[in-house]
């Protein structure tokens, strides 16, 4: 039985009133007030489980994500239960390292056949950033068959590539690093000797749509120093990291100054979806030799007098939410580029790769096509807008050779 269904008649009809009115907010644009239903239905129905997994999410959305984890929790605690909900407070407790057991949980969940799938995954993906990688191949393998043609089953499929990426780097002699980024770890700093070539990597949810030892098992043919970097405010970086400094003025400063103490000479900054934005602003602004982007977002330039649309789905919803969130926090920095990318006088090479079949993403590269030194490489068939794996499948030296290409380059 339901948590609602034992409501008196009248009061069961205003939980559903209230209830509508709430994802009717959340699909509008509206996240705040969405939340505060959400926080009324709760209080009406403490043990519904589905109003602190949706608190939880537009808290995330926000980058409050010690908060998230506080609300989940908390529902936990006076009994509310569903999959979804155990899910969100196992992910929270692994991403934000509150688990000193989360090796040994991870491992027991990724070997149980009886696992939910997305808790089997984030558990898959923690091994796979500890370079645990049999358990976590064993466990995605499983998923990717159950839930095949899902989205659950793709994502797993994805990061059974980052499995495969991270053996072939070991059996090569590859020396790994950590794949974890979180709002307890903002920035991975890795030295090669005598490199002269620095790659800057802006993370979304600490990932370039793969954990970032993946991606650095693909830089290292390339020996390039590299700095990989999440935003634990989750403002894409645009106003700083807790690492390097705030706002964003002042990371570009410390940014500078690491490059400089590195001897950096070539500067490669990569980004996908929001972030590839990230990347092309870091580009102009760090005088960068190269930006490498997937599936990115052009500009985040919105006339203000434009409303805000209606989302179809609970993802467009999220989006449109992040957008609010930013334009309420960040207004200086929701720009266009094109005129900057035009006028430009460094910044030689720009390769944007994306999903032929996605229509976002497909106007969004238009949009940059035509600027000179852009070069937009459409994936046929491709509708993902997570379009880095597709594009590894078909050029799996795709970021090195990227690299190489730029070093090339004249000055």
């Amino acid at each position: 039985m339901k948590p609602e269904d034992a409501l008196p008649a009248d009061t069961k009809s205003r939980f559903r009133v209230l209830e509508a009115s709430a994802l009717r907010a959340w699909l509008d644009g509206k996240p705040r007030e969405a939340a505060f239903l959400w926080e009324k239905l709760a209080a009406v129905l403490p043990l519904l489980p589905n109003c602190p997994v949706n608190l939880a999410l537009a808290a995330d959305t926000r980058g409050e994500f010690r908060k998230a984890e506080k609300i989940v929790a908390d529902a936990w605690a006076r009994g509310a239960r569903s999959d979804a909900l155990d899910e969100r407070l196992f992910f929270y407790r692994i991403w934000n390292r509150h688990s000193a057991l989360a090796r040994e949980e991870c491992l027991a969940i990724a070997g149980d056949p009886a696992s939910p799938l997305a808790k089997t995954v984030t558990a898959c993906l923690y091994l796979l950033a500890e370079n645990v990688l049999e358990p976590a191949r064993a466990g995605l393998a499983r998923v990717a068959r159950d839930a095949a043609d899902t989205r659950i089953g793709r994502q797993a499929a994805k990061y059974l590539l980052a499995a495969d990426i991270l053996a072939k780097a070991g059996a090569q002699g590859r020396a790994p690093i950590s794949g974890h980024l979180s709002p307890a770890r903002d920035a991975i700093l890795v030295r090669e000797p005598g490199a002269d070539t620095t790659v800057i990597v802006f993370t979304l949810g600490g990932e370039l749509s793969l954990p970032v030892n993946a991606v650095h098992a693909l830089l290292q043919p390339a020996k390039v120093n590299a700095i990989y970097l999440f935003d634990d405010r989750n403002q894409l970086g645009l106003a700083g990291n807790s690492t390097f400094g705030r706002p964003y003025a002042a990371m570009c400063d410390g940014l500078r100054r690491k490059l400089a103490a590195w001897g950096t000479r070539r500067l490669v900054i990569m980004g996908h979806s929001a972030c590839g934005y990230t990347a092309l602003r870091l580009g102009l602004d760090l005088a960068a030799h190269g930006v490498l982007c997937f599936s990115p977002i052009a500009t985040l330039y919105r006339p203000p007098e434009s409303p805000i649309e209606t989302a179809k789905t609970n993802d467009d919803a999220r989006a449109i939410s992040y957008e609010v969130f930013l334009r309420e926090t960040i207004p200086e920095m929701m720009t266009d580029l094109r005129p900057d990318l035009c006028a430009r006088t460094c910044l030689q090479r720009i390769a944007i790769h994306f999903g032929a079949k996605s229509p976002a993403d497909m106007l969004h590269a238009q949009y940059l096509a035509g600027v000179p030194g852009v070069e937009i490489f459409p994936v046929e068939g491709l509708r993902d807008h997570d379009s880095l794996p597709w594009v590894l499948r078909q050029q799996p030296g795709v970021l090195s050779r990227f690299v190489e290409n730029v070093r090339k380059d004249r000055n």
